[in-house]
């Protein structure tokens, strides 16, 4: 008998295979993450709590920044040692002429056009309304933000196992699929099959909710009638709600529906079967129709915090080694700005906010139990790609995002303004791409994630 699945266990797996977000989500689900508290603002310490004492912060992401912010108004004297030129960690964007460096690999430089508006950004890309700690700095630190819109229904949903490989639109998926459900389950009500084809534990539930809202028969079916538009005989036979092949005009013009998709093709797809991405993917928590970004890309968030802490940042300080000593603790770092190897700083304590993957590489004196626990964690190699829509309202070129992970499939955020204008996008995941560009393969070369 296989031993049980532990939380740890189900949370690692859950990320590995879809991604940060939905860890968080199941984090949250499982209420290891309670988002009120969590998110409710910054840490409330009592004023000159810290006089004289000396705080090194590895890392001048978000983080390391929040955290010297919150520290140095309580009185303590801080010091960040970042080993990039820039600040915000993994909150940045790309623009034209930057450099993306990584451990192993060969800078690569960004060369699409100069535009103000043509930014990437390829770590964290929108904030929910939740997140009231990160929304409250933006307010302090005057980061103005704009609305990012995070879910477009006349994007297409892919799947080469139905409809033949063909794009779909997502509003008529959706909808259509609410349809589908709705008259199955107005059916069941006018024949009076609740006794029969459901499980017992089908119909108590069942029972329960018409109970607990006090609906009769006919209020159900009224019910089911609304939420699937569906017509006086509780037929579903297509809705505005999944659009138009002939948009509606002015006066008698009454426009042509869209034909319902095959359903038989709808259950073959797998667009509902991860609900986490594809058909439901706003209608979860952290993920909103509408949501927040900052104007002129994420990165602002982090220069705003650099700005505000002055020069205790001191970036291109690439630490060697951490110890632990009898008083507090020691950092070892290279200068790379003026080729100095072997800088040393001292302090009463430290706040590491270095990956794992990085840390694992750091000479430490930390207990072999501890080194053995960080060694064993392994990260799951992930990268997006952006994209550059043609043309877009007024012939304008239009922001460049990313599509979201998902299976041979694509879903359009903020700043697209056509369905037949994306190029391409996507995410890798341990070495897998994941993404099409509305049907039609991506190069070899995108696909292999180079």
């Amino acid at each position: 008998m296989s031993a049980p699945l532990s939380r740890r266990q189900l949370i690692e797996l859950i990320g590995r295979a879809a991604g940060s977000s939905a860890a968080y989500q199941i984090m949250c689900t499982l209420g290891l993450l309670p988002i009120t508290s969590a998110s409710a603002g910054p840490p409330q310490l009592p004023p000159n709590s810290g006089a004289g004492v000396d705080v090194l912060i590895l890392g001048a992401g978000i983080a390391g920044m929040v955290a010297a912010l919150e520290l140095r108004e309580a009185g303590y004297h801080c010091t960040i040692l970042e080993a990039r030129s820039r600040p915000g960690g993994r909150n940045w964007s790309l623009r034209s002429g930057d450099a993306v460096e990584e451990i192993g690999f060969k800078p690569q430089r960004v060369r699409w056009n100069r535009d103000p508006h043509m930014y990437f950004n390829p770590g964290p890309a929108r904030i929910p309304h939740h997140h009231r700690g990160i929304l409250d700095y933006c307010r302090k630190l005057d980061v103005p933000l704009e609305v990012m819109v995070n879910d477009n229904r006349n994007t297409y949903l892919q799947d080469d196992a139905a409809f033949a490989g063909e794009p779909q639109l997502a509003r008529r998926v959706i909808n259509d699929a609410r349809g589908f459900v709705a008259e199955l389950a107005a059916k069941a009500v006018n024949q009076s099959l609740l006794d029969e084809p459901l499980s017992p534990d089908d119909k108590q539930q069942v029972l329960h909710f018409v109970r607990q809202y006090g609906a009769n028969k006919d209020r159900l079916l009224r019910f089911l009638q609304a939420f699937g538009a569906l017509d006086q005989d509780f037929k579903y036979r297509g809705s505005e709600r999944s659009g138009y092949s002939t948009p509606p005009g002015a006066g008698d013009q009454e426009g042509t529906l869209n034909d319902k998709v095959d359903f038989q093709q709808l259950l073959a797809a797998d667009f509902w079967s991860n609900p986490i991405l594809k058909m439901n993917y706003s209608e979860h928590y952290p993920q909103q129709a509408t949501m927040l970004q900052p104007v002129g890309g994420m990165d602002k968030i982090g220069h705003a915090f650099a700005r505000r802490l002055g020069s205790i940042v001191r970036y291109n300080a690439e630490v060697t080694e951490i110890r632990k000593t009898g008083s507090g603790v020691q950092v070892v770092w290279k200068d790379r700005r003026r080729n100095r190897t072997a800088v040393m700083s001292e302090a009463s304590y430290v706040i590491c906010t270095i990956p794992l993957s990085v840390l694992r590489n750091i000479k430490t004196n930390f207990s072999k139990e501890f080194r053995a626990r960080f060694a064993r964690r392994n990260t799951c190699p992930q990268a997006s790609s952006p994209f550059k829509p043609n043309g877009g309202f007024g012939n304008s070129t239009t922001r460049s995002t990313a599509a979201f992970p998902g299976p041979t499939a694509i879903s359009v955020r903020s700043g697209t303004r056509a369905p037949d204008s994306i190029k391409e996008g996507g995410y890798w995941s341990a070495g897998t791409f994941w993404g099409r560009s509305a049907g039609r393969d991506l190069p070899p070369r995108a696909r292999s994630g180079d």
